[in-house]
């Protein structure tokens, strides 16, 4: 059986009596269900599977790749059209970008009835 369940239970019925928030309810089994599973000899098995501990540089930059979707293996004309489709997403997005206009700030200024733009100030 899972152990948060007992423990938001007696969160409950403890917050019934004392009259605390739902929130800590939630939050004390949370936090204790966390404690007793996050120990060391859990934390050092996930870091094994990535070649953290022990240090293996190899799995570590293979996993890298795969994360920045380099040095894929093709599996024919799907993948190329994914790739063909990224290629043109990204070009649209970096002349979004290029093109997008700058934002002035400023105040303006009215002086003898007519109004100056601190854009216009900056061209003269």
């Amino acid at each position: 059986t899972s152990l948060l369940p007992m423990l938001s239970d007696q969160n409950i019925i403890d917050a019934l009596l004392t009259n605390k928030s739902a929130r800590d309810c939630v939050l004390q089994p949370v936090y204790k269900a966390e404690r007793l599973i996050f120990t060391h000899t859990t934390i050092r098995a996930s870091f094994r599977s990535v070649g953290l501990v022990p240090w293996d540089p190899t799995r570590v930059l293979h996993l890298a790749g795969i994360n920045l979707g380099m040095d894929l293996p093709s599996y024919g004309v799907a993948d190329a059209a994914r790739a063909a489709a990224t290629a043109v997403i990204r070009l649209s997005h970096d002349r979004h970008m290029a093109g997008k206009k700058k934002v002035v700030a400023g105040r303006a200024a009215v002086e003898k009835r007519r109004i100056y733009s601190a854009a216009d100030l900056l061209l003269t």
